[in-house]
Formats: C-alpha cells, sequence, structure tokens
C-alpha cells in the first residue's frame, strides 16, 4: 500500500509542515472510461533552527516527465507563476487576494486583508529520485530544490504538479467481468505501518516531518457516485471549469462541464474551533491551528472513497459482454455432445458430456484469469509504448481545446 509523506533530508535537519494541500484529478479524455491523472501538491514549510534548501517527498505513485507550459522537461510542474494571478489564488486559497508584494524572488500573498502567505519557487529541473528510492508503481521518493531556502522561523508555500503515469493504490479501478464497477480512492499520510514493504520503508520513519492540517480534494466525473466515504467528507460540489482553466494550465482533458469536487480536511473543525495555541507550537513554528495533534507515522491520515457508477458498464459494453457470452456458450453446448460421443466408445463409463461442460467452464475461468495477468504485466512494464500513447493524446486534447 503507497502512501504520501514529506521526510528530512536528514535526522539533523528539521522543520514542519503547516499545511498540506493535496489535488487529485481524474480528468476524462476523448476514449470512454479513460482518465489522466494529475497530483498536486502545496506545502507551507516552516524552518526551525536550519534553514530549508529542499524538500523530500513520498508519492504513492510513479510521476512521469512531461513537458510544462514553461517549455520545460521535468518531473514537476512549479505552480509559483500561476498563483501569482489574484483570480487563480483566491480559488486556491478560497479567500480574495488583496495585495502582492515582491522581495526578490519571493512573493507574498495578502489574503482578506488579515493574512499573509509567503510563495517561493522551486527547481524544478533539479527535482530527482532519491538514491535507493523503491522503484515501485506505488511508490517513489523525490527531493524538490528550492530556488531560495527558508531561512530560520522562516515560512514559506510551495505548490507543484505531477502527471500519474501510474495512480498506484491511490486509485483502483473495480472490475466487472469485462467491465468497471467504479473505482476505490484510497490516500494515506505517513501511514508507514501497513506497507507490506515495511522492512525496506522503515528508514523513513525517523525523518517523517509531522503535518499539521491537510485538505485532501478529489475530483472526478459526476459519473462517479459515492458509495463509502472514511473520514466524512467535509462538502461535495460541482466544479466551476470556467473559472479553474487558468489554474490548470499543463493538464490535458476533454471537459470541465461534469466534474465533482469531493473535499476532505484535517483536522474536521479546523477554522471553526481555533484555541490559544501552546507556547512550544508557537516555538516550533505551529501557528495556525487547533490542539489536533499532528499527522505523524503513530498518528496517520487516512482517507478512502468507493465510487460506483449508476449503471455498472455502458450499454455498448454490455451488449458486446452478453453477446460474446451466448456465442461462447453456444459454441459450448454444440462441441460437448460430439466430442462426448467419441469418448465414450473409449471409456463408456464416464458421463462425459457433464465432464467436457464442466471443464469447458473451468477452462473459459482461467483464460479470463490468465488474460487479466498478462494485460496486467503489459500495463505495467509497456512504459514508452504507454508514454508515446499519451503524449499523442494529449496533443489531440491541446489541439481540440485551441480550436474551441
Amino acid at each position: 500500500m503507497g502512501w504520501f509523506g514529506v521526510l528530512r533530508p536528514s535526522i539533523e535537519l528539521t522543520y514542519i509542515v503547516n499545511k498540506c494541500h493535496v489535488n487529485l484529478w481524474a480528468l476524462p479524455t476523448l476514449l470512454p472510461g479513460r482518465r489522466l491523472f494529475y497530483f498536486d501538491m502545496g506545502l507551507e514549510i516552516a524552518a526551525q533552527s536550519q534553514p530549508v534548501t529542499s524538500i523530500t517527498v513520498v508519492l504513492p505513485f510513479e510521476p512521469e516527465e512531461a513537458k510544462w507550459p514553461d517549455k520545460r522537461r521535468s518531473i514537476a510542474q512549479d505552480l509559483f507563476d500561476v498563483l501569482l494571478d489574484p483570480e487563480v489564488a483566491s480559488l486556491v486559497f478560497g479567500e480574495p487576494i488583496t495585495n502582492i508584494s515582491a522581495t526578490g524572488n519571493i512573493r507574498t500573498l495578502t489574503l482578506s486583508g488579515r493574512t499573509s502567505l509567503e510563495l517561493g519557487r522551486i527547481n524544478s529541473r533539479g527535482v530527482k529520485r532519491e538514491e535507493d528510492s523503491p522503484r515501485r508503481a506505488d511508490l517513489s521518493v523525490w527531493t524538490i530544490p528550492l530556488v531560495d531556502p527558508i531561512p530560520p522561523g522562516g515560512h514559506r508555500y510551495v505548490r507543484l504538479r505531477y502527471r500519474m503515469f501510474s495512480p498506484g493504490t491511490v486509485w483502483s479501478w473495480k472490475r466487472m467481468l469485462l467491465g468497471r464497477a467504479g473505482a476505490q480512492v484510497e490516500f494515506r499520510i505517513s501511514d508507514i505501518r501497513e506497507s507490506p514493504h515495511i522492512g525496506d520503508e522503515r528508514a523513513y520513519w525517523d525523518r517523517l516531518v509531522p503535518v499539521y492540517s491537510v485538505n485532501f480534494f478529489l475530483i472526478v466525473t459526476r459519473r462517479f457516485r459515492p458509495r463509502i466515504a472514511s473520514p466524512a467528507l467535509h462538502y461535495v460540489r460541482r466544479l466551476e471549469g470556467g473559472a479553474w482553466r487558468k489554474y490548470m494550465s499543463g493538464m490535458s482533458y476533454a471537459s470541465l462541464n461534469r466534474l465533482l469536487v469531493h473535499y476532505w480536511r484535517y483536522p474536521p473543525g479546523l477554522g471553526q474551533s481555533i484555541v490559544p495555541l501552546l507556547a512550544e507550537q508557537v516555538n516550533s513554528g505551529h501557528d495556525r491551528h487547533s490542539t489536533s495533534p499532528p499527522i505523524t507515522a503513530e498518528e496517520p491520515f487516512r482517507a478512502y472513497l468507493d465510487l460506483g457508477y449508476d449503471v455498472a458498464a455502458p450499454g455498448w459494453v454490455a451488449f458486446v459482454r452478453n453477446t460474446m457470452a451466448v456465442l461462447t456458450g453456444v459454441t459450448i453446448v454444440n462441441l460437448v455432445p460430439i466430442i462426448g460421443a467419441r469418448l465414450s466408445g473409449w471409456w463408456p463409463n464416464l458421463d462425459w458430456p457433464k465432464i467436457i461442460f464442466g471443464a469447458s467452464v473451468v477452462g473459459v475461468l482461467a483464460l479470463l484469469s490468465a488474460l487479466t495477468k498478462v494485460f496486467g504485466l503489459f500495463k505495467n512494464r509497456a512504459r514508452k509504448p504507454r508514454l508515446f500513447a499519451r503524449t499523442l493524446e494529449r496533443a489531440l486534447l491541446r489541439w481540440l481545446r485551441r480550436s474551441d
């Protein structure tokens, strides 16, 4: 089971995460049922006794290198320039932006005239996989260098975007014969304990950075219906696609008209029951949150959502599946007496028609199981053909958006 976390580059260097904002996008394309996945991550880092020059994150998926709108190829897209648009920043932070001031590469946003947020750049070309990082579809570790170090006692917010080559265990399709019955979404923060690879990942335990608040947004098409949510969703709403187009620069999609936003947050009452801070919280740089404990390896965060369809599969999928089942059944029924008659001459004491019919059913099930494993292996291994196909798909989507 993959998990998300923020790590110290070394045990000696300490900092905390005041805010963690995550957007998981499952965007529709031109092919029915197909999705392109994007992962946006915003972190407000509070440095302590030493300056912070880089951030290390554990991702529960395998990212994909891409050429972003700034014409640079890299694993991650820096969203610093996108957030300098007051309209976009107001959408992201949920408050009006009354002022933006500049100091070198640093920008300070004033929210509603009351609070301020310092934005910093990342060195997107310098984002590298950490040495000895696991090579798994559901886990990878990346070091993100900052353009300007965060001084001791300082706060800074960085935001970046990944293309998800494989969504790992964050998103799992629910299968039903040849179709899909929905999906399961599971997002975990600092949850090392249940990892089946705990021996390999135990080295990260002491490097985990405490996270004091989380806003996790899942954006999917309206065709999905939430069945089970744990913990309870803070809200579900429609995405106003036209308002978010600027923010979504660098993403490929067919349409934004039928998207729903599912929102979790931790602590659940953040913004409603703020209490005076303890002295050690102020000294540590934690300055905006309630007395709820931070997210750590001992107290991880887990969000789960079971998504279903009102109709389990499109009509054409059901038609094709039923037609194949009928043709297979007719073939088996016609062959059973012919083969049984031949074998009865050799072993007349056996009920060959029943044996053949049972063996045929078992054989069909075994074939379907084998094909599932083969295509699953192809899906995980054939990276270059899949990347080439996605490049063509995204180019077509960009061309269609320009022609709108």
